[in-house]
């Protein structure tokens, strides 16, 4: 779930809210991600996978099932 850009009280909330809908701000979008940053991240999740073994693969795989709830065979 993203979070809002926008402040965490209430009242500091509605008054950008406010301002936002009167044309007086402008909302913030410059939340773009870094192409760069995600190549990285990228490539350290490739090198992860590459050093795993199957068994570990298959331990990760069942600590993912059992935090969804999923039901299934091991």
């Amino acid at each position: 779930m993203k979070r809002s850009p926008k402040p965490g009280d209430e009242y500091q909330r509605a008054w950008a809210v406010l301002q936002e809908a009167t044309g007086q701000a402008t909302p913030d979008v410059t939340h773009a991600k870094d192409p760069a940053a995600v190549a990285r991240g990228r490539a350290g999740g490739i090198a992860r996978a590459k050093n795993l073994t199957s068994e570990r693969r298959r331990e990760i795989a069942l600590v993912a099932r059992t935090a969804r709830g999923t039901a299934s065979k091991p």
